[in-house]
């Protein structure tokens, strides 16, 4: 950065002495040597001939003509017409901020320690919950609480041990390596308990399985399948964590089946089942990425802007993603329902006045297609006035 006028003046009083007769003479000599324009007595600018002159000579050393940054080019009055034609670039995040979007009906749960943690953190507490909800004596439930703490703790340190094996699987012996992994990690032995709720029982047998590699995928779907066949009264806790990773398995098999538990996983949040980590927000985004997969785009940013007003912000990303998409690949019937909903409208144009989109290229006899100039034919076909 250039020097600006404050501190050019402030270095000239510095070395004039301060406040003194002879500190004051020399300071209004220093001064001149500015550009003439600081009576340094009276702390104004002078008016003279030349004034306009050097004025604008002492903002171009000082202050106004060179800038310094890192989002905004280094001359900012030598551009020429193009500095104050160019159409200004908008703030995705603040486009969606001015939606004013009406609370969700879910929280979103920062995981401050991680997933991992806050994952162990919260069963535990529920577990403890539910215990004391079932008048179990506070000694018994202290030795339960333990050792199902000891189970998932080497749980997690199995998986923890399995992913740095299977991580190094590039050290496998070929023709240029002589090196070996060495035998994969094993799941633990884990004790049972028979004091422990059914609920948690049931869900941990599928956490198991479904870590277990050498295990049929199968198995951990069912153990979550048998905790939400209980009677409501015996799933307070586990019921909304089953759901939700019944959706996670269905969701590379069977889109269908994937949309409806993680629609499950929010009714049971609504309907009073603990949800102590925000599962049902997270199935928001879950279930809008198996809905932008299959190109419902309405859909997909209608969740994502839910998944939004719950505050979890990595729901930004996911709705340019999804308006990008919708700009590129949507059918013209979906593109209609994408125009005519003021919601998905407005998602989509925050994201073209707040990013640099690439026209399609052409392929065989297929012209080149400018998706901007695309979209705002659709909205002025549907005759939006907002």
């Amino acid at each position: 950065c250039g020097v600006n006028s404050k501190n050019c003046e402030q270095s000239v009083l510095n070395k004039g002495g301060g406040n003194s007769p002879a500190g004051h003479s020399t300071t209004k000599a220093r001064t001149r040597t500015c550009g003439r324009l600081f009576d340094a007595g009276r702390g104004r600018l002078k008016v003279g001939s030349h004034s306009i002159f050097l004025a604008l000579a002492f903002l171009s050393v000082c202050n106004g003509v060179q800038a310094c940054g890192p989002f905004f080019p280094n001359n900012l009055l030598g551009g020429g017409d193009e500095v104050l034609l160019a159409a200004p670039v908008a703030d995705f995040r603040r486009e969606l901020a001015r939606l004013d979007l009406p609370p969700s009906r879910f929280d979103y749960v920062a995981a401050a320690d991680g997933c991992a943690q806050a994952t162990f953190d919260a069963e535990l507490a529920d577990l403890a919950a539910a215990l004391k909800r079932a008048n179990v004596p506070n000694t018994d439930a202290a030795q339960t609480i333990e050792g199902h703490r000891a189970n998932r703790a080497k749980l997690r340190e199995f998986v923890a041990a399995y992913a740095v094996w299977d991580s190094e699987s590039a050290m496998d012996p070929d023709q240029s390596a002589s090196t070996t992994r060495g035998a994969a990690p094993v799941v633990p032995v884990l004790a049972e308990d028979p004091d422990l709720p059914a609920e948690f029982a049931d869900y941990f047998a599928g956490a198991v399985a479904r870590e277990d590699p050498k295990a049929n995928p199968e198995a951990a779907a069912a153990a979550w399948e048998r905790l939400l066949d209980r009677p409501a009264a015996e799933r307070k806790y586990k019921s909304t964590w089953a759901a939700f990773m019944l959706g996670q398995f269905w969701e590379e098999q069977d889109d269908d089946e994937a949309v409806r538990y993680f629609q499950l996983a929010r009714d049971l949040a609504r309907r009073g089942f603990k949800d102590s980590i925000g599962l049902a927000a997270a199935a928001l985004g879950l279930e809008a990425r198996v809905e932008l997969r299959r190109n419902h785009f309405q859909r997909a940013i209608q969740l994502y802007l839910e998944q939004y007003a719950s505050g979890d912000n990595s729901a930004v990303q996911s709705l340019r993603i999804a308006a990008q998409q919708a700009i590129h690949s949507a059918l013209p019937e979906e593109q209609q329902a994408l125009v005519t909903n003021q919601l998905t409208r407005s998602v989509i144009l925050a994201h073209l006045i707040s990013a640099h989109t690439t026209a399609d290229y052409p392929t065989g006899d297929r012209p080149r297609v400018n998706p901007e100039s695309a979209w705002l034919a659709a909205v002025e076909a549907a005759e939006v006035k907002d």
